[in-house]
């Protein structure tokens, strides 16, 4: 699990003691997943925990921030292992893979999600199959399908 601070680029106090909690509680989890609980197309980070209560921790992004929520519609197949990249105007890239499992007690949600730091757009999302074939598009919008025919 990555944990970003996107107050600012300026930030001098790195990390927050709100970063050092999560960092804590997902170290200490017995099972770490990212989901979007509560529909606002943020990733948010669920942590399940041996005989106590899971935890939720959910995002709250920054004003100006902005979430990418890309579906990938294709047989499980061929979605199971994709690797989806998103390149942004700047030439900076985000990779995320499609997984079936995770570990014991998680699983994070098969619907890649990326932030895009501020001050920056998304150009175009590139998906390699688990056959190895690769689908591209250009970004139109913050929640995007990318399909592969069966």
């Amino acid at each position: 699990v990555e944990i970003v601070e996107a107050h600012h680029r300026h930030k001098v106090d790195a990390p927050s003691g709100t970063a050092l909690m999560l960092g804590e509680a997902a170290a200490e989890g017995r099972g770490v997943a990212l989901a979007d609980v509560n529909s606002d197309r943020w990733p948010d980070l669920l942590v399940a925990n041996n005989d106590a209560a899971m935890q939720v921790f959910e995002s709250v992004p920054p004003p100006g921030a902005r979430s990418l929520t890309i579906k990938l519609k294709a047989l499980p197949v061929l979605t199971i292992g994709a690797l989806v990249k998103v390149t942004l105007e700047s030439g900076k890239t985000y990779i995320r893979e499609i997984s079936a499992g995770g570990s014991y007690l998680s699983q994070s949600s098969s619907i890649p999600q990326f932030t895009i730091p501020i001050g920056e757009s998304a150009k175009s999302i590139s998906v390699r199959w688990s056959d190895g074939e690769t689908t591209s598009a250009q970004v139109t919008g913050d929640a995007m399908t990318i399909s592969r025919g069966h």
